[in-house]
């Protein structure tokens, strides 16, 4: 099974309880971090991922083919 990719600030607290969930539930993440201060929530490749501007993000990974 593939890991699922979080995009997060690293002390963001619902990025960190997504981490705390995930390590509860025996999940692997990829931690993607992203820099609030340098505007990295705000830049095209984030916002194509993420219109609705939040500070954390998973990618919805498709299993059995047909992903990435």
């Amino acid at each position: 099974m593939p890991n699922i990719k979080l995009y997060t600030a690293k002390l963001s607290p619902p990025g960190r309880a997504v981490e705390l969930t995930a390590k509860l539930l025996g999940l692997q993440l990829d931690i993607v971090p992203i820099n609030l201060l340098a505007g990295d929530h705000r830049k095209d490749e984030f916002l194509k991922m993420n219109p609705q501007w939040q500070y954390y993000l998973h990618i919805k990974q498709t299993f059995g083919g047909g992903g990435d």
